[in-house]
């Protein structure tokens, strides 16, 4: 009797396991995926979800080589449309926003993996437009920057943890243009001058933190003409132009963000 009922067992687990495997990774007639589907890379679960002749629907979670989840999208509108929440590997959120047509789309929101937001995007079709913002840690703004297509244009603004401007500057497609203004963390104006095409142009005054002017300078498109000193003992001796080219200080870079690649370029076939 018992040499029966294990039969029985032995039985109903072949059936079990060969019905689960014929209803995982199938394809319709067409060669499309259909139904259940699981992913496995180099032998981990790479991500799980259901297809619809093709489209992807309902949500795929993705995974970091150790079965942590790496990333849930919520599919709507035949696949077109994903909701995206990524996450670091403490659980915690690292960004979410909407993908449409495999491209970031609207609004997208950041995060430092303690749940500050550091970061307020604005896409369309896949490129930055609109204004972004950018986040200290207690919330307070670090910059605010607008583009169009991806680039910067129209007025920049980076601020110090005091609240108080750092830098006040305008940018056409990416280069800094115009009447620019750097602050001590005080309020007072430091430097004030005009860039053409990204060099400085015409003429910039140097301030100490009490108002006065150390120097001044005469540019042109680039090219200094004509330097005056008139406080020797507070002159830098070197003007500080790397801080715009490290302008974007406080950017996303704590990890690597996921690519659209990861998800949407032949990874869920």
């Amino acid at each position: 009797m018992k040499y029966n009922f294990f039969i029985l067992i032995y039985i109903f687990l072949a059936v079990s396991l060969f019905a689960q495997n014929d209803t995982i990774n199938q394809k319709d007639n067409n060669g499309l995926p259909h139904g259940y589907w699981e992913k496995y890379k180099e032998g981990k679960l790479f991500y799980k979800g259901h297809f619809n002749h093709g489209n992807p629907i309902g949500e795929f979670t993705y995974f970091y080589p150790d079965n942590i989840i790496k990333t849930k999208l919520s599919f709507s509108d035949n696949g077109k449309k994903a909701y995206a929440i990524h996450y670091y590997k403490n659980g915690k959120k690292y960004a979410e926003g909407m993908y449409y047509d495999k491209k970031k789309e609207g609004k997208w929101i950041y995060y430092d993996g303690f749940d500050h937001i550091i970061a307020i995007e604005n896409y369309k079709n896949g490129e930055l437009n609109g204004i972004s913002y950018d986040f200290f840690p207690n919330g307070d703004t670090l910059q605010i920057a607008n583009y169009v297509n991806g680039k910067k244009n129209g007025e920049y603004r980076l601020f110090y943890p005091t609240k108080s401007p750092r830098i006040i500057a305008n940018y056409k497609n990416d280069t800094i243009q115009g009447l620019t203004k750097y602050f001590y963390s005080n309020g007072q104006v430091y430097e004030i001058g005009k860039y053409r095409d990204g060099l400085r142009d015409s003429l910039w005054i140097m301030y100490d933190e009490n108002g006065v002017v150390i120097l001044t300078e005469l540019y042109n498109y680039g090219s200094l003409i004509e330097r005056k000193v008139y406080q020797p003992d507070k002159d830098p001796m070197k003007l500080e132009d790397d801080i715009i080219k490290n302008i974007d200080l406080y950017r996303k870079g704590i990890i690597k963000e996921p690519s659209e690649n990861d998800f949407f370029n032949g990874t869920i076939r």
